[in-house]
């Protein structure tokens, strides 16, 4: 599964990137609160950022193509009321990740999907663990790798849902492993949903068939992807 990713790039550069506007009145609202804002707020996320955490990231969703939105992640349904009622959800549910195969079945998130609110995220990377057995122990060695694209900036397929609490919030989608996934996250075999860049407009278009959607959510091609462990 993906909760750990990084977006290690100056805004007017992801701004270049992918074609998009970030409004200047958003940039705080990415910041980390041990963070300072400087002057063109430069970097967003240039170490590994957790789901747990909750963070806003500069989405693009299908509501609003052509500009980026702060979206938190960890998809939260209208029926929450308060932020005390979302930390205590994502502990019962963790809504960071999502299946693509059957999501249309998901009661969480049947109704943004049939109602075409897809997101990108963009990221710079995003982190799995594999896991090597310890000779004569039951316990693991848990190897971090950072995975990414040969493009500097990627981006991962989500659904987008309006809250109660003042902001919108997204699901990360999973499919299932590549080869070079299917050895990296060895134990659940899976990997997000990397939406091609030429895909970018069809993924966003509210009224594209979803079982085209679904097609879209494929493994990512491996020849395409680099991966380092750490």
């Amino acid at each position: 599964m993906c909760y750990s990713a990084t977006l290690s790039r100056e805004i007017r550069e992801l701004e270049r990137d992918m074609n998009r506007r970030c409004l200047e009145s958003d940039y705080r609202i990415y910041l980390h609160p041990d963070q300072e804002a400087d002057g063109d707020r430069s970097i967003l996320f240039k170490d590994r950022t957790s789901a747990f955490g909750r963070p806003f990231w500069p989405v693009v969703s299908s509501s609003n193509a052509q500009a980026f939105e702060p979206q938190r992640w960890g998809f939260i349904p209208k029926h929450i009321t308060s932020e005390e009622e979302a930390k205590e959800y994502l502990k019962q549910y963790s809504t960071f990740n999502a299946i693509a195969e059957d999501i249309e079945k998901k009661q969480t998130y049947r109704e943004a999907w049939a109602k075409g609110q897809r997101c990108l995220i963009p990221v710079t990377s995003f982190t799995e663990w594999q896991h090597v057995p310890i000779e004569g122990k039951k316990a693991v060695n848990k190897i971090p790798y950072t995975i990414g694209t040969k493009e500097p900036v990627f981006t991962l397929g989500g659904v987008w849902t309006e809250t109660a609490l003042g902001y919108r919030t997204y699901t990360v989608l999973t499919t299932k492993a590549n080869p070079l996934m299917e050895v990296i996250h060895n134990t659940k075999k899976r990997m997000p949903v990397i939406i091609p860049k030429d895909m970018h407009a069809f993924w966003l278009s509210p009224t594209l068939p979803l079982d085209y959607a679904k097609l879209l959510c494929d493994p990512y091609p491996e020849k395409e992807m680099v991966a380092v462990a750490a």
